[in-house]
């Protein structure tokens, strides 16, 4: 569980750094 909610919080961050 702990995992799942580690990958949502740097998914978005990856994604936002990446379209910046």
């Amino acid at each position: 569980m702990s995992l799942g909610v580690q990958s949502q919080k740097w998914f978005p961050t990856h994604v936002q750094a990446t379209v910046l």
